[in-house]
């Protein structure tokens, strides 16, 4: 989350001033990302997580987003970056799908209303703090200054996407190390048979 958190609030601006899209443009795109990539894919990954397996699912979600996010950042046509954006929205829905599952998976049956609000609490608001702070931060440095009705601001750099692409990959590190332990749990319940 803290990935998508990163560039998600200056992303309008980043349309409108970066790529110099209309608002209109603008809004079309991130409704058609958000329709197919979010709405649209939803129940089959989550079908796909069911039969294939979460920890897969969310693997190869984090991969396609961080792909979807560079070629985001590099795309400047309307066509280029509604593909792109449906990639890194429709990954990161597969993400959201597979993980929320799995946790829910993983619950103790007693606490599972408890461990909701802590998900919420780690998977949420932990993460947009420090992700806007960073967008902030790099739009700051490494944007282009622009005043808008009379306010300073910056507009945020492509560099915002490549950041958050790389921030996603860091996921994969603990999906490797559960994927280790659940191997080392299979050859000691075998070693039990």
């Amino acid at each position: 989350m803290i990935g998508i958190n990163t560039f998600f609030s200056y992303l309008m601006i980043y349309l409108q001033h970066h790529v110099n899209l209309s608002i209109t443009q603008s809004s079309i795109l991130v409704g058609v990302a958000i329709i197919v990539g979010g709405v649209g894919f939803a129940v089959p990954l989550g079908i796909l997580a069911d039969k294939w397996g979460r920890r897969q699912v969310a693997v190869v979600s984090v991969v396609l987003e961080s792909i979807g996010l560079i070629c985001f950042s590099i795309s400047k046509s309307l066509p280029t970056l509604i593909l792109s954006g449906i990639v890194w929205l429709g990954a990161y829905t597969g993400w959201a799908v597979a993980t929320g599952a799995w946790t829910k998976d993983l619950y103790p049956e007693e606490k599972r209303g408890q461990f909701a609000g802590l998900y919420i609490l780690f998977n949420v608001a932990f993460t947009m703090i420090p992700g806007s702070l960073l967008g902030g931060w790099l739009s700051n440095k490494y944007g282009q200054s622009i005043v808008i009705d009379g306010n300073a601001g910056s507009v945020p750099p492509p560099l915002i996407f490549q950041v958050a692409a790389g921030l996603v990959l860091l996921a994969l590190i603990p999906l490797a190390v559960i994927h280790q332990r659940e191997k080392k749990q299979k050859l000691i319940d075998a070693a039990k048979e």
